[in-house]
């Protein structure tokens, strides 16, 4: 099984990347800042659950907020329309 975590690189990312990782038979693709959109929608077209867990904890504006938290959950959610994947997403509060 196939799972993309979003937020890779932050605290919950991180955490469950490390308890998936003992189960041989999941794979975490795992996006972050770092990556370009496409990865994000080349790792959606083959993910079978989402976990989005981006998102920018302590915004300076509403602008910033917006950016991070907003445009990226609605970024995940329009990938998966525009590929059919109807497939599971998990939406951490902070996201």
């Amino acid at each position: 099984m196939q799972i993309v975590s979003t937020g890779a690189k932050g605290f919950s990312g991180k955490n469950l990347a490390a308890a998936l990782r003992p189960r041989p038979a999941v794979t975490v693709l795992e996006f972050d800042q770092d990556n370009r959109p496409q990865d994000l929608a080349d790792m959606l077209a083959a993910a079978e659950w989402v976990f989005h867990l981006a998102g920018v904890n302590r915004p300076r504006d509403a602008a910033e907020f917006q950016t991070g938290n907003v445009d990226s959950t609605t970024l995940v959610c329009d990938q998966l329309l525009r590929l059919g994947r109807p497939i599971p997403i998990v939406l951490a509060s902070s996201s």
